[in-house]
């Protein structure tokens, strides 16, 4: 359940309308936590976030 969550914190997080406001700094820095992030819940297994974090 709580994986669920992460999940959906995530791809609210990670969404790249919410990214594009950002510095270029910050959204460098934020965009590996993410994917940091997303290949430690076990996501990279997800064809859907192929190339998403790049």
């Amino acid at each position: 359940m709580a994986d669920q969550g992460n999940r959906a914190d995530l791809a609210d997080n990670a969404d790249p309308a919410r990214l594009d406001v950002l510095d270029e700094a910050t959204k460098g820095k934020l965009t590996a936590q993410y994917a940091a992030l997303d290949e430690a819940l076990g996501n990279e297994a997800n064809p859907n976030n192929k190339g998403k974090y790049e």
